[in-house]
């Protein structure tokens, strides 16, 4: 092939193809200037806070030898809860639900009602801080096994007309690594909710081997808790049932924050 033919084969490979070339040119050049443009090796100092002071990078040389510096606007970070592999599993036993009434008053009050009361008033306060509650009866069929974070069983004393020392609040918990944990929690906040104390002498085989402790997982801490006497304490856990909500909630956060 001739010089002449290899160089107008060329011109008309170029003329053909100038669009395509240029276009590539163009958009070569374009995106070389957006690089430039909104990238930067610079560094820029930046800082995290958590619930102390904010912490200055490495390296970092203040000009005025003061304690703060341009960067980043940071803000507390906090954490309610430890970080689990699962959502959290709270169960409340309204304690006598699905089997009988509990102990009974002259004038008929129940100990179901107050029972069930308090833990629809628990699960609301614990559905508000977005921590699902489950309620199960006295003998659910879900106790078997049943593996959860914490399990409280709530209960009130007897309605006859004791002498004025039966008064307060009582618990017994599982075999559970972590139910002495359970126990301070909620005893601790349950008597600063109620005002009531610790009423020992009363504390019955059946509530220390109460039946739910041998029916679930033996590594979930569970608690069964006598939130009073129904004739001496009748109106703190009647009338002031919300408070008495208030002190089980708060003693489950605070084991749940503790454990």
């Amino acid at each position: 092939m001739s010089r002449f033919s290899e160089d107008s084969e060329l011109g008309w490979f170029l003329r053909r193809n100038l669009a395509v070339m240029l276009f590539i040119v163009i958009a070569s050049v374009g995106l070389f200037v957006l690089y430039r443009n909104f990238t930067s090796t610079e560094e820029r100092p930046y800082t995290v806070q958590v619930g102390g002071e904010a912490a200055i990078p490495a390296g970092l040389t203040l000009e005025d030898g003061g304690t703060g510096y341009t960067g980043v606007e940071y803000s507390d970070v906090s954490q309610k809860f430890a970080q689990s592999p699962g959502p959290l599993k709270i169960a409340i036993v309204a304690g006598h639900r699905g089997s009988d009434s509990g102990a009974v008053c002259e004038d008929g009050l129940q100990e179901l009602e107050i029972n069930e009361g308090v833990a629809d008033r628990v699960q609301r306060k614990l559905e508000a801080e977005n921590l699902p509650v489950s309620i199960l009866s006295e003998f659910d069929n879900r106790l078997s096994g049943f593996s959860s974070d914490v399990l409280i069983s709530l209960h009130a004393d007897s309605c006859a007309p004791l002498d004025p020392s039966f008064t307060g609040y009582k618990t017994t918990v599982n075999a559970s690594p972590q139910a002495a944990l359970l126990q301070n929690c909620i005893e601790e906040n349950y008597a600063r909710a109620t005002g009531l104390p610790k009423h020992t002498t009363t504390i019955t085989d059946d509530m220390v081997h109460y039946h739910a402790f041998n029916k679930i997982s033996a590594a979930s801490p569970a608690l069964l808790l006598e939130m009073g006497f129904m004739y001496n304490d009748r109106q703190r856990i009647t009338e002031g049932a919300d408070g008495v909500a208030q002190g089980i909630t708060d003693g489950i956060l605070c084991f749940l924050q503790s454990r």
